[in-house]
C-alpha cells in the first residue's frame, strides 16, 4: 500500500493522459513469445541467438502496433522503414 501512496500519480496516469494503456498487457504479450520459447527448449544455446530472436519479436511486434504489412516490413529498406514509423 506505501509503494500504491508514492507512485500514485504514476499509477493512474492512464486516467489523465489517454497515450497511456490502462495495463501492461501488451508488453506482456511481447515477452510471452521469448518465455515460451525458452520453456520448450530449455533455453538458449547462445545469448547470441537469444538477442537475434529479441530483435526480430521486436521487429514484428513494433510492426504490428504500427500497422504495417509484416513481409513487406522485412523485405523493404530499413531506412525507409524507419521513416514511417509513429512516434506517439
Amino acid at each position: 500500500m506505501a509503494r500504491f501512496s508514492a507512485r500514485r500519480d504514476d499509477t493512474l496516469r492512464f486516467r489523465h493522459d489517454p497515450t497511456v494503456p490502462f495495463t501492461s498487457n501488451k508488453a506482456e504479450r511481447d515477452a510471452r513469445m521469448m518465455k515460451l520459447r525458452q520453456k520448450i527448449s530449455g533455453g538458449f544455446r547462445s545469448l547470441v541467438g537469444a538477442a537475434h530472436l529479441a530483435t526480430i519479436r521486436s521487429f514484428i511486434s513494433t510492426g504490428k502496433k504500427q500497422g504495417w504489412k509484416i513481409v513487406d516490413a522485412l523485405t523493404s529498406d530499413l531506412q525507409s522503414v524507419a521513416k514511417s514509423l509513429r512516434l506517439v
